[in-house]
């Protein structure tokens, strides 16, 4: 599951991320200078009824200065209340107090993976047109991972990770359409420690997308965008954070026995961060770190913190929002998804990172029109089945079965607790309120270009919202 933050700044430029404590070192910070912001935030996957925007003066067409797009892997939209009374004024109770929620956004196709949500997120499109049918999908009779390309090479390591590009992605971005409808002069970033999660928003032609390489420790990219980091990422590099990040024990954040939220810490449900570990905090990062190397950090909340230490070296970097084109930065906070699949939804680690910041359906996928399913249900089948890439049969679970396992979780269903997720609107134009209205996260982009004027994705299959 994914969350969504979209700002847009029509003001004079000023840095728009900031990391403060608690769940607010995921948002976006909004400084008081500037009047005329508008913001946007999905969580989980990531809608709006009655808000609307400013009357448009087609003679003198005003555009944001940047577009910041945060991504809240696997955050589901419960998750916006069951902490609401333990979040700072900021960040999340902020957006609720000042925008506009849409409380029944759903995820219109299955399965709701990283891959398919953040590529859906950025093209306004499903499996079916865009093309990646999965984190893994099936090309030319083998089996292959979404962002895999021999063919380039790494560039800020020698790890295969970096052997990785956009080309199996069909289907034009946000991104993308914003740099043709500026001839090319738009910036456009993104920033992840998934690979994944990084190079499907950026889309086909950015100036760069970075992600995490556990081998050096470092934001690595391919020669697909660059033969050479850039000299901002480098000095980003040279900082050493993560090593940082990994000399503290993992504490909660508050007294344990505050963390109402949550089941015990010590339960039979949980994973540890290695096999063989308890699931419980504190959690000691330099013996781990020094046992098993950087990929520890993607397994707390301080791979967040990390990537917004990224994301506003990038803002920095590659002067995001300092002329007069309207710019990108896709960044996506991908530890919570990996707590949640080592914890599940309930465990005192999920509540400490929020606070930081059996067979239903079996049916042939060339017959699913004439299946005896649900239309909620075959809908999405239909939006997530690609014929070139998918597989023969689509298995739909009962409520509540997963082929997870017992210990932590996953996701993937059709399910409301899978597919339902936060969305708020809030900034220039927009007025606070709430809706019921059913809405989908394939209306997030063509919301976004009708605001900026420009085309929506090639794949596109939402409608704007306001």
């Amino acid at each position: 599951m994914l969350s969504l933050f979209f700002h847009f700044f029509v003001t004079r430029w000023q840095h728009p991320l900031n990391t403060f404590a608690a769940v607010k070192s995921i948002t976006v910070f909004l400084k008081k200078e500037m009047n005329k912001v508008f913001s946007f935030i999905a969580l989980a996957f990531l809608g709006c009824g009655s808000a609307a925007a400013q009357q448009v003066n087609v003679s003198n067409v005003q555009r944001p200065k940047l577009v910041v797009g945060i991504v809240v892997d696997q955050m589901r939209w419960d998750y916006l209340y069951r902490y609401q009374k333990r979040y700072g004024e900021g960040g999340f109770k902020r957006l609720l107090n000042e925008g506009f929620s849409c409380e029944n956004t759903r995820i219109p196709y299955v399965p709701s993976v990283t891959a398919i949500g953040h590529t859906c997120l950025y093209t306004g499109s499903v499996p079916s047109i865009h093309g990646i049918a999965g984190n893994n999908f099936v090309k030319n009779g083998k089996k292959v991972y979404c962002t895999d390309d021999e063919t380039v090479k790494p560039v800020g390591s020698n790890s295969k990770a970096g052997l990785m590009s956009p080309r199996n992605l069909w289907v034009t971005t946000l991104g993308d359409e914003m740099k043709i409808a500026s001839n090319g002069r738009a910036k456009v970033v993104g920033v992840a420690l998934k690979d994944r999660a990084s190079i499907l928003p950026a889309g086909h032609n950015p100036n760069g997308a970075y992600w995490f390489d556990d081998e050096s420790g470092k934001f690595i990219t391919s020669s697909y965008y660059i033969n050479q980091l850039p000299k901002w990422v480098d000095a980003f590099n040279n900082q050493h954070l993560p090593e940082r990040y990994l000399s503290e024990k993992w504490n909660t954040l508050y007294p344990e026995n505050t963390y109402v939220e949550s089941t015990e810490d010590e339960n039979e449900y949980e994973d540890g961060i290695r096999k063989g570990m308890k699931a419980t905090l504190p959690l000691n990062l330099p013996a781990l770190y020094k046992k098993y190397g950087y990929s520890i950090i993607r397994k707390t909340p301080f791979g967040n913190s990390l990537t917004i230490d990224l994301a506003k070296a990038a803002i920095d970097g590659e002067q995001l929002g300092a002329d007069d084109e309207t710019d990108l930065l896709a960044v996506s906070c991908s530890s919570t998804d990996y707590i949640g699949h080592q914890v599940g939804t309930h465990a005192v680690e999920t509540e400490d990172t929020y606070l930081r910041r059996c067979v239903q359906y079996a049916c042939d996928m060339e017959k699913t029109m004439t299946e005896s399913i649900p239309e909620d249900v075959k809908m999405r089948i239909v939006n997530g089945y690609n014929r070139e890439r998918s597989g023969d049969v689509a298995i739909v679970l009962k409520p509540n079965f997963y082929a997870h396992g017992m210990k932590g979780t996953d996701h993937g269903e059709w399910n409301p607790y899978d597919t339902h997720i936060p969305l708020i609107f809030m900034g220039c134009g927009i007025q606070h309120g709430t809706t019921t209205r059913q809405t989908f996260m394939t209306d997030i982009v063509p919301t976004i270009a009708a605001l900026l004027h420009v085309q929506a994705p090639n794949g596109c299959v939402g409608q704007p919202i306001f």
